[in-house]
């Protein structure tokens, strides 16, 4: 039998990486690093890890890399830091860019380095940025709820400018329109 990466052992077995985490006694970004190539366990876990999987120690590659580098956007350049004024050092752009690394495996270390900033920066600015998410998302549903009342609104308007006219019958058994009179009270 050919041999496949954790990943696919995995999702061929229904376990995630969660799973294997939680299995092996290891945190998840441990087993991350396993399932995205970066390392691989000693051979006690590997053979505990085979035996889980219902699988033979071989069966696993664990020489695989899951980026294809040319396929990757490049890192964008860090904005310049000044100390007297409060600039980001890790842009928007640059963070959207580290999620596709991380997708394709990269380390957070790697991201980092390729930012030019320390891990302790790269990891502030992302726990920032995805805080930042649920606002934004919020903002969003505002201004699709917004637009939905301009239109209403819009719509109300314009059915309110149209003339009202009820049918009523004349002698000849025709329809003609009179135009409907507002309702007023009579003065006693």
């Amino acid at each position: 039998m050919k041999a496949k990466s954790l990943r696919e052992w995995c999702r061929e077995k229904g376990h995630s990486v969660e799973d294997v985490a939680e299995y092996m006694g290891v945190s998840v970004s441990r087993a991350r690093d396993w399932f995205n190539g970066n390392g691989r366990p000693i051979y006690t876990r590997i053979v505990k890890l085979a035996d889980w999987l219902n699988i033979s120690t071989d069966q696993i590659d664990w020489d695989w890399k899951v980026e294809d580098i040319s396929e990757l956007p490049a890192m964008p350049r860090s904005p310049e830091f000044t100390p007297t004024k409060e600039k980001l050092l890790v842009s928007r752009e640059q963070y959207e860019v580290a999620k596709k690394w991380l997708a394709a495996g990269r380390s957070k270390t790697e991201i980092a380095e390729a930012m030019g900033v320390s891990r302790y920066t790269y990891y502030k600015a992302e726990l920032r940025f995805e805080a930042d998410a649920p606002a934004k998302a919020k903002a969003q549903q505002k201004r699709r709820e917004a637009a939905v009342k301009g239109r209403e609104t819009k719509q109300l308007e314009a059915q309110a400018a149209k003339p009202l006219t009820k049918p009523s019958s004349n002698r000849a058994g025709a329809k003609a329109v009179e135009p409907r009179r507002k309702a007023t009270k009579a003065v006693q």
